[in-house]
């Protein structure tokens, strides 16, 4: 099965990408590439779920959703992915499909830091005016999240 899945996900990036440098392969077309994500993400695919939550948010071949964009970017963060963690810590930050929560964001942004994703800027805002305590408790949760998805 996951071999199926990632020729879904191999389908889906070249339908999203379109025609190499030699103009072989299929047309662009974001709906194809996300059909094929979005088959490659429910069975367990991370790329997949990433790409699938990037089409979500910007609304690229599927309506636009930020809540199943935020629930895919969630999926591949449980997983470790760096680039998701990242993502989903925007979304907290601005409550963008999920209800804001500067402690989530913040969780989401140290473990996305752990994994070489960093934006001191956001986390600047984020800790701005938190109580000492609530940031080190967002650190402690961010390291034993990390540790569990590691253990995936």
């Amino acid at each position: 099965m996951h071999g199926d899945a990632h020729a879904a996900y191999n389908l889906g990036v070249l339908f999203l990408e379109g025609p190499g440098p030699s103009g072989k392969g299929p047309v662009e077309d974001a709906s194809a590439a996300a059909k094929w994500f979005l088959q490659a993400a429910e069975s367990g695919h991370l790329d997949a779920q990433f790409n699938i939550a990037i089409l979500y948010l910007e609304g690229a071949g599927v309506p636009k959703d930020e809540t199943k964009a935020a629930e895919w970017f969630r999926q591949a963060a449980d997983r470790g992915e760096p680039q998701a963690q990242y993502r989903l810590a925007g979304l907290y930050a601005a409550g963008t499909g999920v209800k804001r929560d500067r402690i989530e964001a913040l969780i989401w942004l140290d473990m996305a830091a752990k994994g070489g994703v960093t934006d001191e800027a956001l986390r600047a805002k984020l800790v701005k005016n938190l109580k000492p305590e609530d940031i080190a408790e967002a650190e402690q949760r961010a390291g034993a999240r990390a540790e569990a998805a590691a253990l995936r």
